[in-house]
């Protein structure tokens, strides 16, 4: 008789609960695949950028839309810089600081490379 706290009967699992765990398994593995696709867009941007080829923003562009804000978007912004593109650069950086992409130290370099992109945009 004092065994028998150790034979217990599991809990019932909802139908509901095996649907929720399918869609965060899926959500899960959909977001690591594009976590993968950024990095191949952003090596791939980077040995464009080596060979100083800037019409290349695409791969950032990519590896910015499947996910990885912030340094997606900061060689997007250094590639716009560098195609003399600096609206561009200036309305993706602002765009990153509002909608609080970025951390407070990415803040503060955006806000920096702003300020450089305005005066570089002043002296034309």
């Amino acid at each position: 008789m004092r065994y028998r706290a150790l034979f217990f009967k599991p809990a019932p699992v909802s139908v509901e609960i095996i649907a929720r765990n399918d869609a965060f398994r899926k959500s899960y593995w959909n977001d690591v695949a594009n976590i993968h696709k950024a990095g191949e867009k952003i090596r791939e941007g980077n040995e464009y950028f080596k060979i100083a080829d800037y019409e290349a923003a695409a791969a950032y562009e990519q590896a910015y839309e499947f996910g990885d804000k912030p340094v997606g978007g900061f060689k997007l912004a250094d590639t716009y810089e560098k195609l003399g593109q600096n609206d561009r650069a200036i309305s993706l950086l602002e765009n990153m600081i509002q909608k609080q992409q970025l951390s407070k130290l990415g803040i503060q370099d955006a806000k920096e490379m702003i300020d450089r992109l305005l005066t570089a945009k002043a002296q034309e």
